[in-house]
């Protein structure tokens, strides 16, 4: 008779039960705050890789209609001189946040190949690139028009 009146009696939880139930909750809620931080990190890493890539974009639309024109790169950039290999002309353009640099080189005689990289802008020496797009242009105005069909 004692022990039927016991089990009626247990309206609580016991300490073991609380501290289980609190075991659980806290996995639970740091797996979902792990989830939306790498969340968080990855939407930012590509909201930065789309706006460098749409400044690449843009420049290789402006170098392709000086193509269109005729028109030198070394007018509408600072040069830095050739590279290492010594068969580039390479020019800087700082657009802020960015720093493009664009690489030229002569393919054949009217064929050009044009490399524009965008990299953070950053005073350190070692800058971080965050998108490139590469391009075979035509110089002249003449070298860009449809061919009759």
């Amino acid at each position: 008779m004692i022990n039927m009146s016991l089990t009626k009696n247990n309206k609580g939880f016991t300490l073991v039960e609380v501290l289980a139930a609190i075991v659980i909750m806290t996995i639970i809620i740091t797996s979902v705050i792990s989830i939306l931080n790498l969340t968080a990190k990855t939407n930012r890493t590509s909201k930065e890789i789309i706006d460098a890539t749409y400044v690449a974009q843009q420049e290789m639309e402006r170098i392709y209609k000086l193509s269109e024109e005729g028109s030198q790169l070394k007018n509408f950039y600072s040069e830095r001189g050739l590279d290492s290999s010594g068969e580039w002309k390479v020019y800087e353009k700082p657009q802020e946040p960015y720093v493009l640099v664009i690489k030229e080189q002569a393919v054949e005689d009217e064929l050009v190949r044009i490399v524009v990289t965008v990299y953070e802008a950053e005073s350190n020496e070692e800058r971080k690139v965050q998108a490139t797009m590469e391009s075979l242009l035509k110089w002249g105005a003449e070298a860009n028009e449809p061919s009759p069909k």
